[in-house]
């Protein structure tokens, strides 16, 4: 699995799925995307297949029943149930857990908690959150921290994103589709987006460069990569 670990948290009305600050989650290999209700959830997890699911006893616009066994029956991706501490909570949490749910967690949840819960599942690595090397370019998915030859190099988190992708798949070419895929921006015009960020980074890797290298080399007609020769 690489990182971060794409976690669905459909949001309680009540209650919020993680009472520390997202940087939080990210420290620990966590991407949280959220959705308000059952309904839009199921839509989003049909569109970005996640890897672990987290979903309140008191979810809205669907029963967290027949949420449960919809995600399972037709995805399998593990279900993680929100227990808001209350005896009708409990009752609804143990219910889902026969209908496929793979465990319970407390709500809210601590970033600690939540990836806690996710390891134990399996789904959350240790080696989540390993250093990415490629010559002097460095780059920490922790600290969201990027240096080349000891200098760092300020990256917006998107632009993050793509060169911590490429990194990974060197030397493989990625097209411009699939890293959008990665970062999750494939609504129209987000092939576009996509191409800025790499521009940006590559900008700003070659202004940091002793010898000027942009590290990310195009492939005409077939996408990117991470310029082998240059690191």
């Amino acid at each position: 699995m690489r990182w971060p670990c794409h976690t669905a948290a459909v949001e309680s009305p009540s209650t919020p799925t993680c009472q520390d600050d997202p940087a939080e989650l990210l420290n620990r290999g966590i991407e949280l995307h959220r959705y308000q209700d059952g309904p839009s959830a199921l839509v989003g997890i049909g569109a970005s297949n996640p890897q672990i699911v987290i979903v309140p006893t008191d979810l809205t616009g669907i029963g967290v029943q027949e949420f449960v066994h919809t995600v399972v029956d037709l995805t399998g991706t593990p279900v993680l149930i929100g227990d808001l501490g209350t005896e009708t909570s409990h009752r609804l949490g143990f219910t889902c857990l026969e209908l496929g749910a793979r465990g319970l967690i407390p709500l809210p949840a601590t970033a600690e908690e939540i990836a806690s819960a996710i390891t134990r599942l399996g789904v959350l690595r240790s080696d989540a959150a390993a250093e990415l090397r490629a010559g002097d370019l460095f780059l920490n998915p922790q600290s969201l921290r990027t240096t080349i030859a000891g200098v760092n190099v300020d990256l917006a988190p998107k632009d993050f994103e793509v060169l911590r992708y490429l990194m990974m798949e060197a030397p493989r070419v990625v097209g411009v589709e699939e890293i959008s895929a990665h970062i999750r921006d494939t609504a129209a015009g987000g092939t576009t987006r996509t191409r800025m960020a790499i521009a940006r980074t590559r900008k700003k890797l070659a202004k940091a460069s002793p010898a000027g290298s942009s590290y990310i080399e195009t492939v005409r007609g077939m996408g990117y990569r991470l310029g082998i020769e240059e690191v």
